[in-house]
C-alpha cells in the first residue's frame, strides 16, 4: 500500500470524529467564556479540528458534504446539549408550537414559559404557591416569577412529572420547596420524596392526586387537583383540538404511553395542563 493510500485511509478514520472535535472545541469556547479554562486551549482545539479537515479536503477524500453536515451535527449538538436559548426556541417552534407565552391562566394558575416547556405555579388559599414541574432556565423562570410577584421562597412544594432536564432543572431557585416525584433523581434533590400512584397530597386547599403514567419515563406522574385539573406533563400532548399520547420518538415505551393516556382520561378532568402543547379544556371539545 503506497504512504498516499495508507493517509487517506487514516483520515478516513479520523473524519468519523470531526463532529466530536468540532463539539470538543465549542466546548471548550464555552468554558473559556465562563473563565473555567484557559485562553490557549480553546484556539489549539480549533487548529486541530480544522488541521483535520484540511488534510482530508487535501487527499482528494472528496467528503467536503460530510464535513458539512459532521460540522453542522456537531454544533447542533452543542447547542443543544449547551441550553443555548436561539437554538432551543428555534427547535420549539418547531415542534411545539402550542407552548404557551408566561402570563396568568387565571387568577390562581400561572404558566410559565422556558422557551422549550412549560410549567405552572398554583395559588392556594392561604397565599403560597406549588409548583408543577419547574422548567430549566433560570433566566426565564426568574423573569416570569418577578412579573407575577411570586418570590422563590414562596414555592412551598414542587410536583415533578419526571426528571428530564427541561421539566427538572432549577433546584437551586427552588432549594426551599419540598419536591415530589415519581422516582429518583440522577442529581441530588435535597427534599425529594417519592410519591405513589393514587397517593394524595394535601397543601391548604389543593388536593393533589398522584397518578403513575408510564411510557414517556419509566417513573413518570401526572397529577390532578381537586379533582378537576390535571397536570400532565409529557404524558399527553393535544393535537387538533384532542388529546393524544406524546411524540412517539420521545417516549421510552409507546405501548404504555397509550395505556396511561387512557388512563388518565377516565379521570374525566375539566382541565389538561400540558408541558409543550399549551391546555385542553374539556369545555372546548
Amino acid at each position: 500500500m503506497k504512504a498516499r493510500d495508507i493517509m487517506n485511509e487514516q483520515n478516513q478514520r479520523f473524519i468519523g470524529g470531526n463532529p466530536l472535535g468540532v463539539y470538543n472545541c465549542l466546548r471548550y469556547a464555552l468554558l473559556h467564556a465562563a473563565k473555567r479554562v484557559r485562553l490557549g486551549i480553546s484556539p489549539m482545539l480549533w487548529l486541530w479540528g480544522w488541521a483535520i479537515v484540511a488534510s482530508t479536503l487535501t487527499l482528494n477524500q472528496h467528503i467536503t458534504v460530510d464535513i458539512v453536515a459532521g460540522a453542522a451535527l456537531a454544533v447542533a449538538s452543542f447547542a443543544l446539549f449547551a441550553k443555548n436559548s436561539w437554538f432551543i426556541n428555534l427547535i420549539s417552534r418547531l415542534f411545539f408550537p402550542g407552548l404557551l407565552k408566561s402570563g396568568a391562566i387565571n387568577e390562581d394558575i400561572y404558566v410559565v414559559n422556558n422557551l422549550c416547556v412549560n410549567f405552572y405555579i398554583m395559588r392556594t388559599d392561604r397565599g403560597g404557591f406549588v409548583c408543577f414541574d419547574r422548567g430549566w432556565s433560570e433566566t426565564e423562570t426568574a423573569r416570569a416569577l418577578r412579573e407575577f410577584n411570586i418570590t422563590p421562597n414562596e414555592i412551598s412544594a414542587v410536583f415533578l412529572t419526571h426528571h428530564h432536564w427541561d421539566h427538572a432543572g432549577n433546584a437551586d431557585l427552588f432549594a426551599d420547596a419540598a419536591i415530589y416525584a415519581g422516582g429518583i433523581s440522577d442529581h441530588c434533590e435535597r427534599k425529594l420524596s417519592i410519591i405513589a400512584d393514587n397517593e394524595k397530597i394535601r397543601i391548604d386547599n389543593l388536593e393533589i392526586a398522584a397518578v403513575a403514567v408510564p411510557g414517556h419515563t419509566s417513573d413518570s406522574m401526572a397529577y390532578l387537583v381537586n379533582d378537576k385539573i390535571l397536570f400532565a406533563g409529557d404524558a399527553a400532548r393535544i393535537r387538533n383540538g384532542g388529546i393524544v399520547p406524546f411524540y412517539r420518538i420521545f417516549n421510552r415505551d409507546a405501548v404504555k404511553a397509550g395505556e396511561s393516556l387512557r388512563k388518565l382520561l377516565e379521570l374525566n378532568p375539566e382541565v389538561i395542563a400540558t408541558a409543550h402543547t399549551g391546555i385542553f379544556h374539556k369545555a372546548n371539545q
